[in-house]
């Protein structure tokens, strides 16, 4: 009796840690599923940005001035996008980028940013896709205002601001991206469209 006893302990033991052994597994397992459907589910990657080219259009009554329209510049960049679309906001990627170049007065400028964008599947042309972005810019840059019959600069300061950029992003097939940004002209804030564009790479 007493050894009957001792083998019924045993066994119960022996079953409840075949119990445990293979929940374990089991949670192991779907630990590492969902990892890799997450994994399969998001495209996330870092991105090398350089420098960029603008164009400078003047108001009426704008000033003729020269502007440095060649930026050297360099910047880093981290992007995750959804790739299963089941989001059910209209923005289903987000981006955080740190970025110097040299700005339109040719001085330093300073970005730090996140945005979200909206990413259009095209795969046709060498075009993978565009994406459709919304920007929040803390940024550091030179600013002066230009006089419009001399065009002279006066009031030249360096001024720190956080400003809304709407941009639009093209991805090819080649692993080169280009940016393309326009700000409009604002009554008090500047007298010129801008119109700017930069390539980059993912790393």
């Amino acid at each position: 009796m007493k050894m009957l006893n001792l083998t019924y302990k045993k066994m119960l033991f022996l079953m409840l840690l075949n119990s445990f052994l293979v929940k374990w597994a089991y949670a192991l397992d779907s630990e590492a599923s969902t990892e890799a459907q997450s994994s399969i589910n998001e495209s996330s990657h870092y991105q090398i940005k350089f420098g960029g080219w603008s164009k400078h259009y003047r108001t009426s009554g704008a000033a003729n001035y020269d502007f440095n329209e060649s930026h050297d510049g360099i910047g880093f960049a981290y992007s995750s996008y959804d790739k299963t679309g089941s989001s059910s906001h209209f923005f289903d990627g987000y981006n955080y980028e740190v970025w110097y170049m040299k700005d339109s007065f040719n001085k330093d400028n300073v970005q730090v940013s996140y945005g979200v964008f909206h990413r259009q599947n095209i795969e046709k042309f060498g075009i993978e896709n565009i994406d459709y972005g919304l920007n929040l810019v803390a940024i550091s840059r030179s600013y002066a205002e230009i006089d419009s019959e001399t065009a002279q600069l006066a009031n030249e300061k360096r001024i720190h601001a956080i400003f809304p950029f709407p941009s639009l992003s093209l991805y090819t097939s080649a692993n080169v991206h280009f940016d393309f940004v326009f700000l409009p002209a604002i009554s008090d804030v500047s007298d010129y469209h801008v119109f700017f564009f930069r390539a980059g790479i993912a790393l």
